[in-house]
């Protein structure tokens, strides 16, 4: 007996047999130098942009019941990371860089350079530290970063 897979992406025929999470945002799926990444946008698009990254083992659906509140004020981005949710999944080679904090982390930047530059982050659980390490390090487009775990010393970064 073969089962019908239905696709969960916004738009497609198993939409209507789902409650929808993010109304009025846009998905997209954008191409980044290593990585396809399913992105989830929309709010003010005058507000300060923020980057929300999802723990392991969730998706951007982690962020469905604060996402609509903080859309409000700010222009809400929300992604799915390389090898989870409706991301692609590209292999992981010999020595596993492909799923390295840091390729995992270059993929947000260029899926905010895609929407706009310059942008804030904040993550579940334990992702900031190499995130906002290898924002740091590399590139100057995260202004500040942090996580649920440490909201009450979210560390602003400049670059």
């Amino acid at each position: 007996m073969q089962r019908k897979r239905r696709d969960a992406r916004v738009g497609t025929e198993g939409e209507s047999q789902r409650p929808q999470f993010f109304e009025g945002f846009n998905t997209e799926q954008i191409k980044t130098s290593g990585a396809t990444i399913n992105t989830v946008y929309g709010g003010n698009r005058n507000g300060a942009p923020l980057l929300l990254l999802h723990g392991i083992p969730e998706t951007h659906v982690l962020w469905r019941k604060v996402a609509p509140t903080l859309s409000r004020d700010y222009f809400v981005v929300m992604t799915d990371l390389r090898g989870y949710g409706d991301s692609s999944k590209p292999p992981g080679g010999g020595d596993h860089f492909a799923y390295s904090k840091r390729a995992m982390a270059q993929d947000q930047v260029e899926v905010m350079r895609h929407l706009g530059t310059g942008f804030c982050s904040f993550s579940h659980l334990r992702f900031p530290k190499p995130w906002s390490r290898t924002a740091l390090n590399i590139f100057s487009s995260a202004l500040c970063c942090g996580s649920a775990e440490a909201s009450s010393r979210i560390r602003c970064l400049t670059g």
